[in-house]
């Protein structure tokens, strides 16, 4: 199966960078829904004012590295998760209702609600989908549906996410929702567990075949023949924390 069908969780770093690149200047892009713009200045200014005018935290986790994001930081998926996810849904909106404009922050707000119900659903929660019919991946689709109707609304392309970034999305949920159908029509019993539906093991493996060949940037074949066997060999297909099972009698 193509990694495209496994969630990949760095995109949500890609949206992440997507609306830290967006600013009035267009330089190099500014996010723009029914007239109104996704800045990254909107979730500062949140930030900032959770910090600052707030008794006591609404987003406790919330810190400069998550603004201020070096390449090393730019790298780890809680800090993208955390400026997109449901507390600064609700973070945003109470910055919002306390701000001089009501409706400055209302379509980064929009797109963070969207955000924030596909990391709730692919990391954060702990509840399996046991039917197709899931009302979570309904959300999915309406994610999808909002990005349709942006793109096509837009004039620019620099008032939209990056093609990349479009195409990751898709495959992302369209491939997840492929999954839920094929497993959940051949064994209708089964349970899928989305916050491991990832490809770390994928991501793992590959790790480990460059460990296992002195970290070569571009190994042959004949380099790496041994080494996918004994890598291969070595892992535990079957696990109480994956998506397959011993078959019961």
């Amino acid at each position: 199966m193509s990694t495209s069908h496994l969630v990949n969780k760095h995109n949500f770093q890609k949206i992440r960078n997507n609306i830290e690149k967006s600013n009035l200047a267009v330089k190099p892009r500014c996010l723009t829904v029914g007239g109104k713009n996704i800045l990254w200045a909107h979730l500062v200014s949140a930030y900032k004012f959770d910090q600052s005018k707030t008794s006591i935290h609404i987003h406790e986790k919330m810190k400069e590295d998550h603004f201020h994001l070096d390449p090393a930081l730019r790298m780890r998926n809680h800090l993208a998760e955390d400026v997109l996810d449901k507390r600064m849904h609700f973070l945003s909106m109470a910055s919002n209702r306390n701000g001089k404009d009501g409706s400055a922050l209302d379509a980064t707000i929009e797109l963070v609600a969207h955000t924030s119900e596909a990391i709730e659903f692919f990391s954060t929660s702990r509840q399996s989908v046991v039917r197709k019919d899931d009302n979570r991946i309904k959300k999915l689709d309406a994610f999808l549906q909002y990005l349709a109707d942006l793109k096509e609304e837009v004039s620019t392309p620099k008032h939209f996410i990056s093609d990349k970034l479009w195409f990751d999305i898709q495959a992302m949920i369209h491939g997840f929702k492929a999954i839920v159908n094929i497993k959940l029509t051949k064994f209708p019993s089964s349970v899928i567990k989305t916050w491991i539906a990832n490809q770390d093991g994928v991501e793992n493996h590959f790790c480990q075949t460059r460990a296992c060949n002195g970290q070569n940037n571009k190994p042959i074949y004949r380099l790496q023949e041994s080494s996918q066997n004994t890598i291969g060999f070595g892992q535990q297909t079957i696990s109480s924390k994956c998506n397959a099972a011993i078959p019961r009698a």
